[in-house]
């Protein structure tokens, strides 16, 4: 018996260590990296004219990883910087974690430029209670609002536009009104998602008002998808009773990420990380093969909208009830869907010109009809601005201000997520409103 476990652990060392080896020689030759790149400001100018001289045809149709990634480097020295970059790369790979009702939620994370508090939210930690004399304003939405993957904590919707109503009170000598804006996204939510966000933390988080930004996650699962899987949408006995009956029993655990499902995820991600860790060569293999293959062949869509009026009109569905509550709750209330560059009629400027091309080429569909593409958002985001207008509720058209602006004007960083003149963009329009609006006063 001892005999036979000796020969059981040698062959499973053999045959690890053969996997390892092999894996690791694989990642040196084949795969093999360059590193310590000088990122100098002659290295940039040199890959800017690099791109600039290549055909628009032969750029959207290139499959070479190594351009690839000059171009993204080069995005973020021009539009933001590479430590943000880094400290983004560092975050993705642990995001998530899971708990009940809210499903997934933003991990911890501290950086120079991005911070996540533990209760799952972007920026520092902050009190449940407002101090007096205090109009506070929660925003909800997902990656665009979150400021992913290039705004520092500095650069978001929410920073800006706390600092732009500072002032802005300042000016008007409204010097005992504090102003306090949270940034509640989590990325990759959809409307559903921002709603049951929204009525598990509103129950612990006093405050004034609410800010929704959102709608490009459920379009583009509608438009190259079949839709999202909204759920619970309207019950007989009410929307969402199972979290209100939560809420009822005070069930605190919801909001403070514990229970059984939490440290279910947490046993199975510290299963991965170990396993990561332990088989670290054979995990850089499959990464690299994977990435090599998604290079060489372009992902084909055939759906081209199909779902995307099923979606819209779901979407509205959700939108409705969500607002119909903050009415009922007397919120003050602004809602904003997403621009798009796929979609806007803003002239384009280097970067989004480039974005349209070659970075649909690597992050989308290559076949997708984008003139679709751009009707039926466009149709998404005025149906939903009709929702919110029946509901009485305040509504900004960003895409309507945006495409006059000048195409030196780079709002978009990619397909939707904003660039840090984009972000304050958006945040100066919410402050016009909440000013115009005098929404800062009490009732």
């Amino acid at each position: 018996m001892k005999k036979l476990y000796s020969i059981t652990v040698l062959f499973v060392l053999i045959i690890y260590f053969t996997i390892e080896g092999v894996s690791l020689v694989l990642n040196k030759t084949i795969y093999k990296k360059k590193i310590n790149v000088d990122f100098s400001t002659a290295y940039f100018e040199k890959i800017r004219e690099k791109v600039k001289s290549i055909n628009k045809k032969d750029l959207l149709n290139s499959n070479s990883t190594e351009l690839y990634n000059e171009i993204i480097n080069l995005k973020y020295y021009e539009l933001s910087n590479l430590e943000i970059k880094q400290d983004f790369s560092k975050y993705y790979s642990n995001t998530f974690s899971y708990t009940p009702y809210r499903e997934f939620i933003s991990n911890k994370f501290e950086s120079k430029n991005l911070n996540v508090n533990e209760y799952g939210f972007r920026g520092e930690k902050f009190s449940f209670k407002k101090k007096p004399d205090t109009f506070r304003i929660l925003m909800v939405g997902s990656s665009a609002l979150f400021g992913w993957p290039n705004s520092s904590d500095k650069e978001t919707i929410s920073y800006y536009l706390e600092n732009e109503l500072i002032s802005n009170l300042k000016e008007k000598n409204e010097k005992k009104i504090q102003i306090e804006v949270l940034n509640l996204s989590v990325k990759s939510y959809n409307i559903l998602q921002d709603y049951i966000n929204y009525l598990i933390v509103s129950q612990f988080i006093e405050h004034d008002m609410v800010i929704i930004y959102n709608g490009h996650n459920d379009f583009n699962d509608g438009f190259f998808g079949s839709g999202v899987s909204y759920s619970n949408i309207i019950q007989k006995e009410g929307a969402f009773k199972i979290y209100y009956d939560a809420i009822k029993e005070k069930n605190y655990k919801i909001f403070f990420k514990q229970g059984f499902f939490y440290f279910s995820y947490k046993i199975k991600n510290y299963i991965k990380h170990l396993s990561k860790k332990i088989f670290r060569n054979t995990y850089e293999l499959a990464k690299n093969i994977k990435s090599k293959k998604n290079n060489s062949q372009n992902r084909q869509s055939n759906s081209n909208g199909l779902n995307s009026n099923n979606t819209k009109i779901s979407y509205a569905k959700i939108l409705d009830n969500f607002l119909k509550l903050l009415n009922a709750n007397k919120k003050k209330v602004i809602y904003i869907h997403q621009v798009n560059l796929f979609a806007t009629e803003k002239k384009k400027s280097f970067w989004e010109d480039l974005w349209s091309n070659f970075g649909r080429n690597k992050n989308f569909y290559i076949n997708f009809d984008m003139n679709r593409y751009q009707d039926l958002y466009l149709d998404q985001l005025n149906y939903a601005n009709k929702v919110a207008k029946n509901n009485k509720t305040e509504f900004i058209d960003i895409e309507k201000k945006i495409k006059n602006l000048n195409e030196d004007v780079t709002v978009f960083f990619d397909h939707t997520h904003l660039t840090r003149v984009g972000n304050k963009f958006v945040a100066l329009e919410i402050s016009k409103k909440i000013i115009d609006k005098n929404y800062y006063l009490k009732n």
